[in-house]
């Protein structure tokens, strides 16, 4: 209902902003309807007693009735704050911006035939970009706005002199131009790993080709770009155990030079490189995983708002899990319940609590708690139904195993949004996995050669593991047929 639509998006002020919010619909400026400022104290208190999305019906009702009226008129008035607040947001984002509003200002200036001032106000944002730490594509984006600005200035002077503001306007945008770029580049590959689009990247190998002559050496050495730049090692296998060191070495050493935003995503693309190698069997991957976590969290780079993302929080308890930190993760899974989204929270708490209680060895236990799970986009069903899957091979319950992998594999062929590689892995997965169920069902009653055999035929495959998702648990269960094996040979 379109009357909710402001109730979900003031649900996102915290108790800071609800109070500007205030503020702002009291300023006649911005506001000149005094029962605008009624209903948003109204709401507050609904807001505050509705702790889940389908409870805003009921909210509404309830507003609507202490404040009377018709139903159209009290449509029309949640309408226009669910205007107000969008334009508050957008103000208060503009205004945390203090370069931003310099530099809009300062072309006030030139444009009021201002010069003077200009002259004054150009030499305090001149200063604060110079010790202005960050070095990212915003950075630069207001730096070229800037060198725009003194270049028109320069121009409106009409002297015929050399002035450095056109080069740096053009370095300037340059520089904006390759982190964006890079980044977008880096971003299509990565999510054509796991995603199924057709992307089409235009100029990334000529880039690549000019920033590796002698011309661009200075944009070369910007950290930025030499993150992506190794980004994109990692992403296409190139020397990528040499280009993962460096990265993390030069986000550990750089970090000031990034904004938040900027820095997570950075990392992001490190934490998604370990991801592979774990899904793949690579050494040491969880453990560089893990370390990278651990860094995040201790420098807040992981809670944007003070809210976690749900990736996160379920890779973390996975991975501390997986090195058995049984205790570090049952601190974290409480520690951090209540930086999730408050809408997906229960159901993202118990999944990551069943993940732990399969870990400890609580089979029964995390199958009750997943049955308490809902399903809320691919990522998640997948990860659900791997999870149970693992509990029926601990439980050996073959026969609930084998209808889950067939049901499982129809779900992946139906779904159109998964890759062709995620597919792919997760396919590997499931037919190796029955295999090994099927291999020890019948491991008591095969003669020797035949059980031989199909063990051969199993280690063979895992042996060829890079396109096997989750190939480190297969291995892992696979261990306990070695020993088997050893006895009989013996």
């Amino acid at each position: 209902m379109k009357e909710a639509q402001f109730f979900r998006f003031a649900r996102s002020f915290n108790e800071n902003e609800r109070v500007h919010f205030t503020r702002f619909l009291e300023s006649p400026y911005h506001n000149q309807r005094k029962d605008l400022i009624s209903l948003w104290e109204i709401i507050q208190k609904e807001l505050c007693s509705s702790k889940q999305l389908e409870d805003f019906a009921k909210s509404i009702e309830n507003i609507h009735h202490k404040t009377g009226g018709s139903v159209s008129l009290f449509r029309k008035r949640l309408s226009e704050l669910f205007a107000l607040s969008r334009k508050f947001v957008a103000l208060e984002a503009f205004l945390a911006d203090d370069k931003q509003v310099s530099i809009l200002s300062l072309g006030q200036m030139l444009d009021r035939d201002r010069p003077d001032l200009f002259t004054i106000q150009s030499r305090k944002l001149e200063k604060a970009m110079i010790l202005e730490p960050k070095r990212d594509a915003h950075f630069f984006e207001q730096a070229f706005e800037f060198a725009h600005l003194q270049d028109q200035y320069f121009t409106s002077q009409q002297k015929r002199i050399f002035d450095p503001a056109i080069q740096y306007k053009a370095d300037y945008l340059d520089l904006h131009y390759l982190i964006r770029k890079f980044r977008l580049c880096c971003e299509m590959i990565d999510r054509a790993n796991f995603i199924k689009g057709d992307y089409q990247i235009n100029l990334l190998r000529e880039l690549i080709d000019w920033l590796d002559t002698k011309a661009a050496g200075k944009f070369r050495e910007e950290p930025a770009i030499r993150a992506y730049r190794l980004i994109l090692q990692l992403l296409e296998g190139q020397q990528d155990g040499e280009a993962f060191q460096s990265l993390k070495g030069l986000l550990d050493s750089h970090a000031d030079h990034f904004g938040h935003n900027e820095l997570a995503d950075l990392y992001k693309f490190a934490q998604n490189y370990c991801i592979r190698g774990i899904n793949r069997g690579r050494n040491n991957a969880m453990q560089e995983l893990f370390k990278l976590y651990l860094v995040q969290l201790r420098d807040g780079v992981l809670l944007h708002k003070d809210r976690m993302a749900i990736a996160d929080y379920k890779n973390i308890v996975t991975v501390g899990c997986r090195l058995r930190e049984y205790d570090w993760v049952a601190k974290f899974l409480e520690e951090y319940r209540f930086k999730l989204p408050e809408v997906h929270r229960d159901n993202v708490y118990y999944y990551n609590l069943a993940s732990y209680y399969y870990h400890r060895g609580d089979f029964d236990g995390a199958a009750e708690l997943l049955r308490t799970v809902q399903m809320t986009d691919v990522h998640y069903e997948i990860s659900c139904r791997y999870l149970l899957l693992k509990i029926y091979y601990e439980n050996r319950e073959s026969e609930a195993l084998l209808y889950a992998a067939d049901a499982f594999r129809l779900y992946l062929l139906r779904n159109k949004k998964i890759s062709q590689a995620y597919r792919r892995g997760i396919l590997s997965f499931l037919s190796i996995l029955k295999r090994m169920v099927r291999l020890r069902e019948d491991w008591n009653y095969l003669d020797v050669k035949l059980v031989s055999q199909r063990y051969n035929k199993i280690k063979e495959r895992l042996v060829k593991s890079d396109d096997i998702y989750n190939s480190g648990w297969l291995k892992e269960k696979f261990a306990l047929f070695d020993k088997q094996m050893d006895k009989v040979r013996s």
